[in-house]
C-alpha cells in the first residue's frame, strides 16, 4: 500500500491493472518513464533524476 492506496486503487488511477502495480512493488518490472510519470501524477508527486559521478 502506498499513501493509503491499495494496488487496485492506484492501478485504476493510472489506467492499468493491479498486477502491473504489484510487479513494480516487488521489483520484477522495469517501468517506462511515461508510466512512472502517470504514477507520479496520480500521487501528486514529481520525478527527479540525480546524476552522481562514479568514484571508482
Amino acid at each position: 500500500m502506498l499513501r493509503g492506496l491499495t494496488q487496485a486503487q492506484l492501478a485504476e488511477m493510472v489506467g492499468t491493472r493491479q498486477p502491473s502495480i504489484a510487479r513494480l512493488e516487488n521489483g520484477s518490472s522495469s517501468p517506462s518513464l511515461s508510466f512512472l510519470n502517470k504514477i507520479a501524477e496520480a500521487l501528486g508527486a514529481k520525478i527527479e533524476f540525480k546524476l552522481i559521478p562514479d568514484t571508482k
